[in-house]
């Protein structure tokens, strides 16, 4: 008995290694015009806020994939249309 309730962790672990793999679904279509408008009018501009403080660096937006691309890349790449890279990189040098 004491055995199967080590397993149960291992197993747990290798089912959602297996499971993680990266959503290949296209991303949802864009609201109508009318949908939209509704939506904006109910929310809430704040007043603009000091940026002192604020550091960029501190934040790290575009992490890594592990095929050495950003994040940023990989959405461009699977998402834009013709897109095309710099020779021997991941960054885009054209497309929409």
């Amino acid at each position: 008995m004491r055995c199967a309730l080590l397993g149960l962790p291992a197993t747990a672990l290798i089912l959602t290694a297996v499971s993680a793999a990266p959503a290949l679904a296209e991303p949802p279509a864009p609201p109508s015009t009318a949908t939209a408008r509704q939506e904006l009018a109910t929310l809430t501009v704040a007043a603009p806020h000091s940026m002192d403080g604020y550091a960029r660096d501190k934040f790290d937006i575009w992490s890594s994939q592990p095929d050495g691309c950003t994040t940023r890349q990989t959405v461009l790449a699977r998402d834009g249309k013709d897109v095309q890279d710099k020779p021997g990189s991941c960054q885009p040098s054209s497309g929409s």
